[in-house]
């Protein structure tokens, strides 16, 4: 999008903004899920499955229903008998496992209460009585996949699969001067957020459902909530409250919601169920663990003309957003390093195990399969004795990218400087490079991709934004203040957001995969943009000039010809309500016709833009522990434009440390079908001191993007460059190369010791 027609300079975009929601968190004036009250407002409780694979026999709620303060109990007898996943033809879950029926993992919900406290509500539920008949659980992708191999699903253990091939592989391979075969292992990562999972509902005696949940997708939720419950949409309204972290975990509808649906509806009264700590490590989800087996071949010159790769993926118990992830690998695989169009395949599959369901996060399979292919091409290079930079030089397609590896490798070229110096007590430093490339955009995977936004200038001069911004502490009302109040040449304090109520914001798929800047930016600046010309016209009258020569800047409006003359913006609006009976409401849209013309074979038709990343570590490898030090860090980033530099250096920040906790730390454990580590004590995130000595956030702008001011949405990449980086940087240190994630000093020790 072009800058305003009289606007020469930028005033408010591209210049560092403090969050506009800020003040009121820090002085806790935010209003999160569990500081929202409602008249009558009873607590829920779930009862779940100690069992990670069985058949329920009885079900006995006569105890906790007769306990003081418990009003309502149900169990599925209850609620619709309806299947739930968020691809509708994959529905594999009802709400509640009913009698006769089985439950798939330790944490599946059979029962529910709601009562007049969170401890009356715990102890009924410790009253529900469930008979169960233990099964024999699966537990492994391999033994999942067994002729023999008990099954999760009746339709069997493969939950989806991609199968997909351009060219001959096996051919091509035969022709390369060099070729690979390596393994990669990544593991389940929780997302930790700093706000469990909960909800409020109300069910009122006209039908009308009101829900209070933390969603990134309000629209889409109020849709999954419809179809669960067997009732219309009109008859749903999704209120987002302030959201602490989502990074894909609040994508999905959680059963949750139903389950408070159906309590509130049986007890006449708003019911809130809210996660214990426990319970969302253990029922919320997490990223999806991965196995990898990916075959590379290339001429002695390095380019790629041959690369496959077969996935298999632990879905856990349920459909979630694995089969969205399984496809984006796919995408990313085939459309990635393709500047020879070497042949490529895609053997997939999503395997159910008796194990808690995986969702949605950051970095959606990219991350994943990035950690595999960023680390393979490093070893093919040092197979044909070429630099890192090279070889992704050499195979490279799109500008952006070959941008962000020149950029970064100019800054701090691995295996240069301090890498492979030894240090007293065993220790070695290394360096290594990573790139990631994907949408800066969305996607048009569900063949919609389009929104709107209202601008409406009030009668006191505040700026008014309806729109679709589910923001998760991600900066995006910020940035949609910014482009609001740049078109309107009015300072950011002006602008006022209204953003998380479905019976009040426009349609949109939701905050993921990057495309709130892009997608709900250009709505937003197409709105302020129509407000603006209404003004213009009748400050056009005020200072006897032609609308298109005004420039608006500074709370005033100027005319840029002679004779010249301003006036204030303050005035302007008063002209228009009080002298001319007139309402500035501006209405603008992003609407992206190529969505209906999706083709999953091809990422560039898959998303609006493309943005690139390019990241360099340097570590420090204790050769005695095993340990890994983080020296130095640098994020080279393709952004198209800044718009708030100071959002985006926390956003490549936040991505940095999530990926650390990836590739060194995090790791959900379960053993057995249980969870053994549910907690923040036994579940290791990134303390500050993991964090690189020094990091560098570099931003490349210019590749205009189509969005607004040109800007590209970076929610997603960040994160996904961390793991190889520093896989490769570990092995350009002491030299083995990590190939299972966290790469614990366990891990590294072992493979130095395998030397």
């Amino acid at each position: 999008m072009e800058t305003p027609a009289g606007q020469r300079t930028l005033r408010v975009i591209g210049r560092a903004t403090p969050s506009v929601e800020g003040a009121a968190k820090v002085t806790a004036e935010a209003r999160y899920l569990e500081d929202l009250q409602t008249p009558g407002m009873l607590h829920g409780k779930i009862c779940r499955s100690p069992l990670p694979h069985a058949r329920i026999l009885d079900i006995d709620t006569s105890r906790a229903e007769r306990l003081p303060g418990v009003i309502a109990v149900i169990t599925a007898r209850d609620m619709p008998d309806i299947k739930f996943s968020f691809v509708p033809e994959l529905a594999d879950k009802t709400p509640l496992c009913a009698p006769g029926r089985t439950v798939r993992y330790a944490g599946d919900e059979v029962a529910a209460v709601a009562a007049v406290d969170e401890h009356v509500a715990e102890e009924a539920v410790r009253l529900i009585e469930v008979a169960y008949e233990p099964l024999e659980p699966v537990l492994d992708v391999d033994a999942a996949l067994l002729p023999d191999s008990p099954r999760v699903h009746d339709r069997g253990n493969v939950a989806y699969e991609v199968h997909k091939a351009e060219g001959d592989v096996d051919a091509a391979l035969a022709a390369c001067d060099v070729t690979l075969e390596e393994e990669f292992h990544t593991t389940r990562q929780s997302h930790a957020v700093m706000e469990t999972r909960g909800c409020i509902v109300h069910y009122a005696a006209t039908g009308q459902l009101t829900v209070w949940h933390q969603t990134q997708a309000p629209h889409t939720l109020r849709g999954e909530i419809a179809r669960a419950l067997g009732i219309p949409q009109r008859l749903v309204r999704v209120i987002q409250p302030e959201t602490g972290g989502g990074f894909g975990s609040r994508l999905v509808m959680s059963v949750m919601v139903p389950i408070a649906a159906v309590l509130s509806r049986k007890s006449g009264r708003p019911v809130r169920i809210v996660n214990s700590r426990e319970e969302e490590f253990r029922c919320a989800g997490a990223r999806y663990a991965y196995r990898f087996r990916l075959r590379l071949g290339c001429t002695k010159d390095g380019v790629i003309r041959a690369k496959s790769i077969e996935v298999t993926g632990d879905n856990g118990a349920y459909n979630d957003k694995g089969v969205s992830t399984i496809n984006f690998i796919t995408l990313a695989f085939f459309t990635s390093y393709d500047l020879h169009r070497p042949a490529k395949s895609v053997d997939a599959r999503l395997v159910y195990t008796n194990k808690p369901p995986g969702g949605a996060f950051r970095g959606f399979g990219h991350a994943e399969e990035g950690f595999a292919f960023e680390t393979t091409l490093d070893a093919m290079a040092g197979r044909l004795g070429m630099d890192p930079v090279e070889i992704r030089l050499k195979n490279l397609r799109r500008p952006c990218e070959r941008t962000c590896v020149e950029r970064a490798s100019r800054l701090m070229r691995p295996g240069t400087g301090a890498a492979g110096r030894a240090f007293a007590g065993g220790k070695r430093t290394g360096i290594g490079m990573a790139f990631l490339s994907e949408t800066g955009a969305g996607l048009r995977y569900y063949r919609q991709n389009s929104t709107e936004a209202i601008v409406k200038v009030d009668r006191d001069g505040t700026v008014g934004v309806i729109a679709a911004i589910a923001d998760t502490g991600t900066g995006t009302r910020t940035v949609m203040a910014q482009i609001a109040a740049e078109h309107l040449g009015v300072s950011v304090d002006r602008v006022r957001l209204f953003h998380n109520d479905t019976d009040v914001i426009p349609y949109d798929l939701g905050t993921w995969a990057s495309r709130t800047t892009y997608v709900c930016g250009n709505a937003v600046a197409a709105a302020a943009a129509d407000a603006r010309r209404r003004l213009a016209e009748i400050a056009a009258v005020m200072l006897k000039a032609a609308p298109e020569t005004l420039e608006f800047a500074g709370d005033r409006v100027a005319s840029t010809v002679e004779p010249g003359g301003q006036v204030s913006f303050d005035d302007v609006v008063s002209e228009a309500y009080d002298r001319q009976g007139v309402l500035i409401i501006g209405k603008g849209a992003f609407v992206d016709r190529e969505a209906t013309r999706f083709d999953l074979a091809d990422y560039e038709s898959a998303a609006p833009v493309i943005a690139a990343c390019c990241h360099v570590a340097e570590v420090r490898v204790d050769t005695d522990t095993g340990a890994v030090e983080l020296l130095r860090y640098l994020a080279v980033h393709d952004v198209g434009k800044a718009i708030n530099p100071l959002g985006l250096q926390g956003q490549i920040e936040g991505g940095v440390a999530q990926g650390l906790g990836f590739a060194l730390y995090e790791d959900l454990v379960v053993d057995r079908g249980q969870v053994l580590n549910p907690n923040l004590v036994d579940y290791r995130v990134p303390a500050f001191s993991a964090m690189p000595k020094r990091l560098d956030c570099v931003v490349v702008e210019g590749d205009a993007s189509g969005g607004p001011y040109g800007a590209k949405g970076i929610g997603e990449l960040p994160f996904g460059p961390v793991a190889p980086a520093l896989a490769n940087a570990i092995h350009d240190a002491v030299g083995v190369r990590p190939k299972a994630l966290p790469m614990t000093p366990e891990r590294i020790l072992r493979e130095l010791k395998a030397l």
